[in-house]
């Protein structure tokens, strides 16, 4: 195990490396870097570390929502209220509608299955968007308009209400029994109230706590991070019996410290920034090793076909998100806001080989179809909001 770990890590770190050396993200070398090492390669790690894959993954997805929820102020999030909803759900609407009706024909699977597929895709990437929204943020771009924090909220909850969309359509597979739409639209809105709730309670809860008893930033960390594992424990006990966002709950947390206790949440935000990096690394490492490479190359050409029309639809989605009535953002903005919506990484390295370990049929052709999207969109999103964000957006000295 231990041996596991320090191959992880040492191998993650350096191809990690040498991939930002050439200029591309260096989640693709360390996914590159887990299929050499993983059972379809050189097959060096044990199966105490691929059994413990889940939940290391799900830890990664916890860090960077604490991340990303201590950066997003209640304010912001007002002035840019309706397209901020609206890019939490619509983008990802209109990419899991046109998978689910598209992908049968490509790869010959079922409805329902094509329709998990699109949930496991839709999901843009935090690992991708966070650093990058918040170096924009640090930059003072787009600050006239809050574009760093609309994209901030608005794919922070895209995530929220894909996974939501996945678990359902999950829990129907398991159950052999197709739920109607109003019963799963109100179990998704029910779910994020709660979550939403509980979130800001819990929070409070912890900023009183902390300014009560003067706790170090070291323990802050510890508390808040502790506290997130804890209520996803918790809703994995009761989700049988209620559904509750967990990564709702923890985001809207991570907002209330922020807006209750600015001076903890600059000190925590450096901290799961550090965090983050180890997480990261066995995140996309173990993704790699999951994937059984010689099925790349059987999926690889209508996996293309299917990125090509899904993100297609998903920019449709995005520029009907911030086009509506009360939005102010000119051409380049509205560009911006589409680039941005475009990697995709943190949610399927998170959920993609889920379908694989329920039995699915087509669970093998999920997870590789996963690890294409992130191998084309990850450096190709990347890419186009380094090398334009500063072309589409206003720096804020210049208004």
């Amino acid at each position: 195990m231990y041996l596991d770990i320090s191959l992880i890590v040492f191998l993650g770190y350096f191809i990690g490396k040498v991939f930002e050396y050439i200029k591309l993200p260096k989640i693709i070398g360390m996914i590159i870097g887990g299929m050499i090492i993983g059972s379809f390669g050189l097959d060096l790690l044990t199966d105490e570390i691929i059994t413990l894959s889940p939940y290391i993954r799900k830890t990664a997805l916890i860090i960077i929502l604490i991340r990303a929820g201590l950066a997003l102020k209640v304010g912001d999030l007002k002035e840019i209220g309706t397209s901020a909803i609206m890019l939490s759900f619509l983008p990802a609407l209109f990419e899991i509608g046109i998978i689910t009706l598209v992908a049968p024909m490509i790869f010959e699977i079922s409805y329902l299955e094509s329709g998990i597929l699109g949930a496991v895709i839709a999901g843009v990437s935090p690992a991708i968007i966070v650093p990058r929204m918040l170096k924009i943020l640090k930059e003072k771009y787009g600050m006239n308009k809050k574009i760093p924090q609309l994209i901030l909220a608005g794919s922070s909850v895209d995530d929220i209400f894909v996974l939501l969309i996945f678990y359902g359509l999950v829990t129907v597979y398991e159950k052999g029994a197709l739920s109607s739409p109003s019963v799963i639209i109100i179990s998704i809105v029910g779910s994020i109230i709660i979550g939403v709730v509980i979130g800001v309670v819990v929070g409070v809860v912890l900023v009183k706590y902390f300014k009560k008893y003067k706790i170090t930033s070291t323990y802050k960390v510890l508390i808040i991070f502790t506290t997130a594992v804890f209520v996803t424990g918790i809703y994995e006990l009761i989700e049988q019996y209620v559904l509750i966002s967990d990564l709702v709950t923890i985001m809207v947390l991570s907002i209330t410290i922020l807006n209750y206790d600015k001076k903890t949440a600059k000190e925590m935000s450096s901290s799961f920034l550090q965090l983050w990096i180890v997480a990261e690394i066995f995140l996309f490492v173990l993704v790699g090793v999951t994937v059984n490479v010689k099925y790349i190359f059987t999926a690889g050409v209508g996996t293309l076909l299917l990125i090509v029309i899904s993100l297609s639809f998903r920019s449709i989605g995005t520029y009907l998100s911030v086009s509506g009535r009360g939005s102010n953002l000119n051409r380049n903005e509205k560009i911006m806001c589409i680039i941005s919506y475009i990697p995709k990484a943190t949610v399927q390295a998170g959920i993609g080989g889920i379908p694989l370990t329920l039995g699915m049929p087509s669970g093998e052709l999920i997870l590789v179809i996963s690890v294409i999207y992130i191998i084309v969109t990850a450096p190709v999103g990347a890419f186009l909001i380094d090398n334009n964000y500063k072309k589409l957006l206003i720096k804020e000295k210049d208004f």
